[in-house]
């Protein structure tokens, strides 16, 4: 959401001087982070106490301490023992996650029903080698649309959950492609239900089926699950980042995710991954992520860059004023096809927004 200003209306504030500070630190994962520009005692120090509701804000909180870390620079004495205390709020949110992804992926598989776990702490220990970088209040699990009422079911049936939305509800079903589900003890962890990996105007994958076939297997204690392999996981999150640009949201959590998976990856990844995306029907926007990724993580920024570079660092963090017409133009950025091809299928993209909206004038919201 905007303002009539053309700001975003997430609630995060900061200075420019706080989202160089913090993409400084997220630098850190690449073994080139914060230095002397985040030394405790100078000037820019102060930034710190900033940083940490900035990077709550981003959904970043939880990579500091690694930032700091894998840079070998010492985590300040002003933040170390907060940021140790959000590690262990993190950890144990995500322990619950993991006992709701246990038994979801055993009734499933009992049933036989395709199915694969997206995001959540699995994804982030797949990434980042630990599961106390991400919150996973919630678990996402895709499964096709011949078995999505199944899958329903069996939430329902047994594991106890109630559909949050009613059956007709196009809104949800047909436009978003899911639905939330929740236990009848409010602190259980919700479950939210997906028929497809799509925002209404954003661009989507052609072969979803190829996304549960890839999948791999995740144990969990003895349990085990199935969550989407490396390179499918990160067309979602570009599919994500488009999300997030389109709305003015913040996107530098996945931009992060992007230039560490391929920092540890071979060279010939980035080449292959870019392969992928023009194979599913998402190259344009995959090329903008990659290309966004780079240019924020690839050097630090500071007051003396380029009026682009600062833009692009607001932006990253929701901070940038969006433009007239910002949705429609990065959709038709990210619309694939050469010739005729491209604008017809641009206008398929608006219109099924279009409806998408009236849907959601009739839709069951939670705001």
């Amino acid at each position: 959401m905007t303002s009539d200003s053309g700001l975003p209306e997430h609630g995060i504030a900061a200075s420019s001087r706080e989202v160089f500070a913090l993409i400084a630190i997220l630098r850190g994962w690449m073994g080139t982070g914060p230095g002397e520009v985040l030394r405790e005692g100078d000037r820019k120090g102060d930034d710190l106490d900033a940083v940490l509701p900035l990077a709550i804000g981003t959904k970043t909180l939880g990579l500091l301490s690694g930032g700091f870390d894998r840079s070998g620079t010492a985590i300040p004495s002003r933040i170390s023992d907060e940021l140790a205390q959000r590690h262990q709020e993190i950890l144990a949110i995500n322990l619950r996650a993991l006992t709701t992804i246990a038994k979801l992926a055993q009734a499933f598989a009992d049933e036989g029903l395709p199915y694969v776990v997206i995001k959540g702490p699995l994804r982030a220990e797949q990434v980042y080698g630990s599961m106390d970088v991400r919150f996973g209040s919630d678990v996402d699990v895709y499964t096709d649309r011949d078995h999505y009422s199944a899958a329903a079911q069996v939430l329902e049936e047994r594991l106890g959950y109630t559909c949050l939305v009613p059956k007709d509800d196009r809104w949800w079903h047909d436009y978003l492609g899911e639905a939330p589900f929740a236990a009848a003890n409010p602190s259980a962890v919700l479950i939210d239900l997906h028929n497809q990996l799509q925002q209404p105007g954003g661009p989507y994958p052609s072969d979803l089926d190829s996304f549960v076939e890839n999948a791999e297997t995740r144990a969990i204690g003895r349990a085990s699950a199935r969550i989407l392999s490396p390179e499918n996981a990160l067309m979602l999150t570009a599919i994500s980042f488009g999300k997030a640009v389109r709305n003015a949201e913040p996107w530098i959590a996945y931009a992060h995710e992007l230039s560490y998976a391929l920092h540890q990856m071979p060279s010939s990844a980035e080449g292959s991954l870019k392969n992928r995306a023009r194979e599913i029907g998402i190259g344009r926007l995959f090329d903008e992520f990659l290309q966004a990724s780079k240019a924020l993580f690839a050097a630090p920024i500071a007051d003396d860059a380029t009026e682009a570079r600062k833009h692009l660092a607001m932006a990253s963090c929701g901070l940038a004023p969006h433009g007239l017409l910002a949705r429609s133009r990065a959709s038709w950025r990210w619309t694939e096809g050469v010739g005729l091809t491209r604008p017809a299928r641009f206008s398929r993209a608006i219109l099924r927004e279009a409806k998408g909206r009236m849907a959601y004038r009739t839709s069951t919201r939670f705001d």
